[in-house]
């Protein structure tokens, strides 16, 4: 079978496109480990992406791209911040909060506590 796409075009990418494009992978490990490295290898571009991901209403696709956004932080300190606890929320899936509680006792902003607070 032959999809018709160009692989020659695909090769000819830079890495970081293909991995935006693979953050749609059906997979959700592939999700994972490609939002994380495009924290770990993206530039400040990637955090709108990682962001529209983040904000996804899935149980678990939010939480590596929370990560991933955690990592691009600290390596661009100047990106505009992100409001980590509106992912604290209890709205919000119990995944994607304790992703959010973890980010946010590593920034040392009283994630726990926060937890408590908003537990639902």
């Amino acid at each position: 079978m032959r999809c018709g796409a160009s692989i020659e075009a695909f090769s000819n990418r830079p890495f970081v496109v293909k991995l935006v494009g693979a953050l749609d992978h059906p997979i959700g490990d592939v999700r994972g480990r490609v939002a994380r490295q495009l924290g770990e290898l993206g530039g400040p571009e990637a955090r709108e992406t990682l962001l529209r991901v983040a904000n996804d209403d899935h149980p678990y696709r939010p939480c590596p791209a929370l990560h991933g956004l955690a990592r691009l932080i600290d390596r661009f300190p100047n990106l505009l911040p992100i409001e980590w606890m509106r992912f604290a929320r209890a709205d919000r899936p119990v995944s994607v909060r304790l992703a959010a509680v973890e980010i946010l006792d590593r920034c040392g902003l009283r994630g726990r506590a926060i937890f408590r607070d908003v537990r639902g």
